[in-house]
């Protein structure tokens, strides 16, 4: 039984780098946040139903009450699609960050090296569409440029969270 538990977490883990690579790949955004958000209502459940408590992290009801006020500006916003669109964003992460805080011991060992291994591979894709082709403009890329002019993009974000993991070991 434990092996197939272990063997659980690690697929959950492989799912979740999943979703978090398609992500930073900046296309099918809508699809790609309905499966973050769907991924993270299951996994919320299920870790409930093995743990039949939740513990809530410090600083969740500010959250919870930016979310509310988030949610009204739904009232007055020109653009509700967006603004809804990035509702599911906020909502999906805190469902998240609730379940890793409360299943902490299960990814601790691994997520850091999801993160490493995802850095390396939009590295590895920032290096091919610029020195192998004109990159197109993606500004929900985390590898491709973010505007026409060609001088930012968000791989540098996000490679600043790979050296702090990397740094910290």
């Amino acid at each position: 039984m434990k092996l197939k538990k272990k063997t659980f977490w690690k697929l959950v883990l492989i799912i979740i780098g999943i979703v978090l690579f398609f992500g930073g790949l900046g296309t099918n955004l809508f699809l790609t946040k309905i499966c973050g958000l769907i991924v993270a209502v299951l996994l919320l459940g299920l870790v409930w139903k093995w743990k039949r408590k939740l513990i809530l992290p410090k600083g969740i009801l500010f959250y919870v009450l930016f979310l509310l006020s988030f949610e009204a500006s739904l009232i007055w916003s020109k653009n509700s699609a967006v603004t809804a669109d990035y509702f599911v964003s906020f909502v999906t992460g805190g469902l998240f960050w609730i379940i890793f805080y409360n299943i902490s011991n299960k990814f601790s060992i691994w997520f850091d090296k999801v993160i490493i291994v995802l850095g390396i591979i939009f590295g590895g894709m920032f290096i091919a569409t610029h020195y192998f082709g004109e990159p197109p403009v993606k500004p929900w890329s985390l590898y491709l440029p973010y505007t026409v002019f060609l001088n930012h993009n968000n791989i540098g974000d996000y490679w600043a969270l790979v050296i702090v993991i990397i740094s910290f070991f």
